[in-house]
C-alpha cells in the first residue's frame, strides 16, 4: 500500500501539471523493527532503536523532475539536511546567529562538483534516552553501545555489517572521534 500511495501522489503531481515544480522527499526515521513485523535489515547489523547501521541507515529518495539527475548516490546524508535543503531551494537563509545542524544537499542532488562538501563532515546519532551514541566520519563509524565497556570502530566501506571492530588497531582514531563525540 505504501508503493501504491506514493504512486498515486506522483501521478497526481503529473496530472495537475506541477510535477516539475514540486520537490519530493521520501525517507524513513529508522531501520526496520526486526522480529516484530517481518522486517529484515540484512546485511546491516542492528534494528530500529539501535545506532548500528540497521537502526539508522534508511532509504532516502529525493526527486525534482527536470532539475535533479536520476541515479543512486552513496553519500551519507541525514534527515537534518532536509530543512537547510528546502531553505536553500526557496532562497531563504537561516536567521542571524542560528546554526543549522544539517547541510543544503542541492548541489549533491544536482550532481554538482560542489557536492564534495557534504562528504567532509561528521554525523552523529543518539538513541535509547542517550545511552547509545554513534558518530560517522568518512567511512569510519564509532559506536558507543550500552553494555559495552569501550567504543567500537568500523570501516563501513569494507564492513557494512559492522562485524570487525577496529578499535584496538585504530586507537588514535578512536580517541579523536570520542573527543569529537563528547564535544
Amino acid at each position: 500500500s505504501l508503493d501504491e500511495g506514493v504512486g498515486r501522489l506522483l501521478e497526481t503531481l503529473r496530472k495537475t501539471g506541477v510535477e516539475d515544480r514540486t520537490v519530493v522527499f521520501f525517507l524513513s526515521d529508522n531501520g526496520g523493527p526486526v522480529g516484530v513485523n517481518g522486517s529484515t535489515n540484512t546485511p546491516l547489523r542492528g534494528a530500529k532503536g539501535s545506532v548500528y547501521e540497521g537502526g539508522i541507515r534508511v532509504p532516502f529518495v529525493a526527486r525534482w523532475k527536470g532539475k535533479w539527475r536520476p541515479g543512486v548516490r552513496k553519500d551519507p546524508v541525514i534527515s537534518l539536511d532536509l530543512f537547510p535543503t528546502i531553505m536553500g531551494l526557496a532562497g531563504a537563509a537561516a536567521p542571524a546567529g542560528v546554526r543549522l545542524d544539517g547541510r543544503d544537499l542541492s548541489a549533491l542532488l544536482a550532481g554538482s562538483p560542489a557536492a564534495g562538501k557534504v562528504r567532509e563532515r561528521q554525523l552523529f546519532w543518539r538513541t535509547g534516552g542517550g545511552v547509545s551514541y554513534a558518530m560517522r566520519e568518512g567511512n569510519y563509524k564509532l559506536v558507543k553501545a550500552p553494555g559495552k565497556a569501550s567504543a567500537e570502530l568500523y570501516d563501513l566501506a569494507a564492513d557494512i555489517g559492522e562485524t570487525r571492530d577496529l578499535a584496538a588497531s585504530e586507537a588514535a582514531r578512536v580517541k579523536r572521534m570520542e573527543a569529537a563525540l563528547a564535544e
